[in-house]
């Protein structure tokens, strides 16, 4: 489990957490995202 606050990720224990960013794009940039897991032991 964990929590997001001012752009920051905090885990607050073990187990799996995955993050997704995305953007939506504008008219020089396509859509994009990235997905990223973490694991705490």
């Amino acid at each position: 489990m964990g929590k997001l606050s001012n752009n920051v990720v905090t885990l607050l224990g073990t187990g799996t957490a995955t993050i997704t960013a995305t953007n939506s794009g504008n008219t020089y940039f396509a859509p994009a995202f990235a997905t990223q897991k973490l694991i705490v032991h």
